[in-house]
């Protein structure tokens, strides 16, 4: 059976610190990613999932290829970094422009929430999957 890919891009300001985004309905923070639609490549899907979840546009060569992990047991993960920004992103400026029915049958953002984390906080406010390859990369 074929692993289903998700695709994402690390934003990391300056001081070191990544841009996490709080899943609508979850206690945890992520990075802003997706799976591939249909026909796209994974630079793609990682810059769409940026723009959708966090409102942020950047051009493909604006990030580096940090490659494919293994992510979740039927899951890899490929990630994206952008180093920093120009200009400096805020949170302010943050926005979700993807919606789905809560169970309570409210339309709600995909994403809630934005802050700054710094990396080696990342595995106190993450999944344990997302923490475990944070921190394995090297950067």
């Amino acid at each position: 059976m074929a692993r289903e890919l998700s695709c994402g891009v690390i934003v990391r300001r300056r001081s070191g610190e990544l841009l996490m985004c709080r899943s609508t309905g979850r206690d945890y923070w992520d990075i802003p990613k997706g799976v591939l639609d249909q026909g796209e490549t994974p630079i793609e899907a990682a810059l769409r999932e940026l723009g959708e979840e966090a409102g942020i546009a950047l051009a493909a060569d604006a990030v580096r290829d940090l490659g494919v992990h293994r992510y979740l047991p039927r899951k890899d993960l490929h990630l994206f970094l952008v180093d920093p920004p120009q200009p400096e992103l805020s949170t302010d400026g943050c926005q979700c422009t993807t919606y789905f029915v809560d169970h309570r049958g409210r339309t709600v953002p995909e994403v809630d929430a934005y802050r700054w984390v710094a990396r080696d906080e990342a595995p106190r406010v993450t999944g344990k999957n997302l923490a475990r390859v944070l921190m394995s990369l090297e950067w």
